[in-house]
């Protein structure tokens, strides 16, 4: 309940207070240079009745709810870095081999291999050394066969191949083979000789000639041509014969041709000689005779006469 008081015409302060009943309000306001005790005021206010208030607690009912655990933050080991997988190593093999092969009677290389034991394959490189050079690449090809035709004898090829993937990525070497062609032999050379002689008052020529070496010789064989006549065989000389005739079917002032062949059994020839022109002369070469030497010996000795032709 809220009132007003006033006390001695001096004006208080209104105080909004709630007072229970029966209660004692002491005015305790001080006044300035004034001392009198202070008037004791009774109020009577209605009494008021304060129902207490009754406070019921409504049971609680269980938690379904599982107790939430306290939570702990515990550090976790680093991982451990994963080791890249590595490729099992292959061991690559691609088998090369080379010989040598007559095509229209000239001798090439001939290189051929099998296929390798990797996949994605796009083709290979033909790998060449001549004698003591470096290595070059001399040719692409998809097939499994490469042949060279520019090689020549004497020389030493070594060659390998290199299987290549997508984009030219080399995938592996072949072993290396080398191929040796041998020198060729030196040229068959058959040489003939034919002179114009008298013996024994023989006119005629003698023609002479070297040996071959090679086997399936069977015999030599001597032409001619007189002039501006045929070619005629003059004798056949087995090989293993004197090599040397005298021709005397010859008259004076001819102009002969001769030739040599050596031929096999089939009568083939396997070389022949190069030609050699004689001229017959039209006079006999004289014959010079040493004069007669005598020697003066005593009376009743023969004189000794001594004579060389």
């Amino acid at each position: 309940m809220k009132r007003s008081l006033l006390s001695g015409g001096i004006g208080i302060a209104v105080l909004a207070v709630t007072i229970p009943a029966g209660a004692v309000i002491q005015n305790q306001v001080s006044r300035p240079h004034i001392e009198a005790a202070a008037d004791v005021v009774t109020v009577d206010l209605p009494t008021t009745t304060v129902e207490p208030t009754t406070t019921r607690s409504e049971p609680i009912a269980p938690s379904t709810t599982e107790p939430v655990q306290p939570t702990t933050t515990e550090a976790k080991p680093e991982p451990t870095p994963t080791r890249p997988v590595e490729p099992k190593p292959v061991n690559f093999e691609l088998r090369l081999e080379c010989g040598t092969r007559t095509v229209e009677n000239a001798v090439m290389n001939v290189c051929h291999w099998g296929e390798p034991n990797v996949d994605g394959v796009k083709g290979y490189k033909v790998w060449r050394a001549i004698g003591e050079n470096g290595r070059e690449v001399i040719g692409r090809t998809e097939g499994h066969e490469w042949s060279e035709r520019n090689a020549k004898a004497g020389l030493r090829y070594a060659y390998a191949i290199e299987a290549v993937g997508e984009g030219g990525v080399s995938l592996g070497y072949s072993n290396t083979v080398v191929v040796a062609l041998p020198a060729p032999p030196p040229p068959l050379a058959l040489k003939l000789t034919c002179v114009s002689k008298v013996i024994e008052t023989q006119l005629g020529v003698v023609c002479e000639w070297s040996a071959v070496e090679r086997d399936g010789l069977r015999a030599y064989q001597l032409w001619r041509k007189v002039g501006d006549g045929t070619r005629e065989l003059v004798t056949t000389v087995p090989a293993d014969g004197k090599r040397r005739y005298f021709d005397i079917n010859v008259l004076r002032g001819q102009n002969i041709v001769y030739t040599v062949v050596a031929v096999d059994g089939a009568g083939a020839t396997i070389v022949s000689s190069d030609a050699v022109r004689v001229t017959i002369p039209i006079e006999t070469p004289v014959t010079t005779v040493k004069p007669v030497e005598t020697t003066t010996r005593p009376a009743g000795s023969e004189p000794t006469t001594t004579a060389g032709v």
